[in-house]
Order: structure tokens, then sequence, then C-alpha cells
């Protein structure tokens, strides 16, 4: 069953065509992974999927219904919630209360029960602390969930942002270089972590250049080029697919001399 539709996606910068008619499905609960070369594109099909940006043309389904034009914190009230390239996480703050102000995009109380500690809101807090604790132990990071965020290690910086991902109680989540700067022990755990994800009926897109997390994690594989579709389908047959490996690597005549 398919999740996300991406259909015709173009977008374009000033006359520079960033995206250019991508066509692609996410189906549901499978690790699904878009790659490419730096600068082919893949972080602004995020964006434009996120409502972050808005594509210059092209429609975008969730779950069959139409959230092109949809606001971003619309589009996560929906489901789709991502995680960035570079650690979006409040610095100041402990980890544990970094995942709690997340879960607040999903509060039953409105502003004023807040305010004034009725009971919906005493019963909010209670479940966002109880599933705050629940979020940190299953990422391993509840040893530091008093820490300070901006102490922790690039490691577990990018484990809290993926903690704040899911305190916003994600259908799809949409990661963006999960595994850079970590090594190959942090690697397999985080790999072993998002396939833990995906059990619990998350669906998961990620964008990524570590080809060994890619190859070892994705069910399927969508390769782009100056914004383009070149190549889909499983791992096994991506990574001996010739014009994927000239998008990665130039053509014979290209490496000559180098």
């Amino acid at each position: 069953m398919v999740i996300l539709e991406v259909r015709g996606l173009k977008k374009t910068f000033r006359g520079l065509i960033a995206v250019n008619n991508l066509n692609f499905d996410v189906n549901q609960n499978e690790i699904f992974a878009l790659i490419g070369p730096n600068g082919a594109g893949k972080t602004t099909v995020f964006n434009l999927i996120t409502a972050y940006l808005k594509p210059t043309e092209g429609s975008i389904k969730f779950q069959g219904k139409d959230i092109t034009r949809l606001k971003t914190y619309e589009v996560a009230h929906k489901g789709v919630v991502r995680t960035f390239q570079n650690t979006n996480v409040y610095r100041d703050m402990t980890v544990l209360r970094n995942v709690i102000v997340a879960h607040h995009l999903y509060c039953q109380a409105n502003d004023w029960e807040h305010f004034f500690n009725n009971r919906r809101a005493r019963e909010d807090n209670r479940e966002i602390m109880k599933n705050s604790l629940e979020i940190l132990k299953f990422l391993e990071l509840q040893a530091v969930q008093n820490e300070t965020s901006r102490n922790l290690p690039h490691g577990q910086l990018r484990l809290l942002e993926i903690a704040i991902g899911l305190a916003a109680h994600p259908k799809l989540l949409l990661l963006d270089e999960p595994f850079t700067g970590m090594n190959p022990e942090e690697t397999d755990r985080l790999i072993a972590m998002i396939r833990s994800i995906r059990d619990q009926g998350i669906t998961i897109a990620l964008i990524e250049h570590d080809m060994r997390a890619v190859m070892t994690l994705s069910d399927r594989i969508v390769v782009v080029n100056f914004g383009k579709k070149i190549a889909e389908g499983k791992p096994k047959n991506i990574q001996y697919d010739e014009k994927v490996i000239e998008a990665y690597l130039g053509k014979p005549d290209e490496k000559e001399g180098i």
C-alpha cells in the first residue's frame, strides 16, 4: 500500500532547476532511501514534502490526500515528520526537555487549559512525561536525559533529533543523513534502531551518503542526479546500475588524468 505519492515534482530557484519532474512512491511500513551525489536535490525534495518549500509544479499526496499546498504544521499534524541534516535541537535545554517540548504539537489541552493547569492539562503533562521517558529509553538516551543538549557527543545528538521526531507521533518519518559523523559501531546501533522504529509501524524515508548503511537498511532506493530520477529498485540492483555508478564516479574519460 502506497503512503506517499510524488508526481511531476519540480522546484526552481531563479531559473535554476533543483528538482525536475520527479515521480516516486513510498510504500507503507518500508524503509525507503533517496540517494544521489552532493547537490542532486535530495534535501530539497524533503523540504517540499514537509512544506518548508512550495513546489513550482507537481503534487504530493499522503495517505491518498493532497498535501501539496498545506502549511508545515498541517503536514506535521497529518503525521509527516522530518529530521534535519544539521541537528535541530534546543542546545540549552536538557535532553528530556527537548523531547517534552516536541510533544506539545499533539497536546489535547489548549493554551488556556495549560495556563490554568486544569485536569486535561495535567493529564496531558503526565502522558507527555511518560511517553518522553519511553522514547529516551528506546533510543538508549535515558542515562543522559538530564544532560544539557550542547554537552552531548555527535552520535547522541543525532539520536536526540530522532527522539524529537518520534515525539510528534509520525506515520512517515523522514531522516536527513542520520548517519553523518558516526563511527561504524554507532552506525550499526542506529541501523538496528531504525529497523525497530519501522517495526512499530512507522514508515521510514531517508537521505544518506553512507552507502553501507543504505544498502544494509533499505528495502527500496530511488537515485536522483541534477534533480532527476535516474534509477529505482532494490539495493542489490542499484549498486550495479551503470547510471548510478556514472553519477557518483563520472564517465571513464572524465577520470583520465586525475
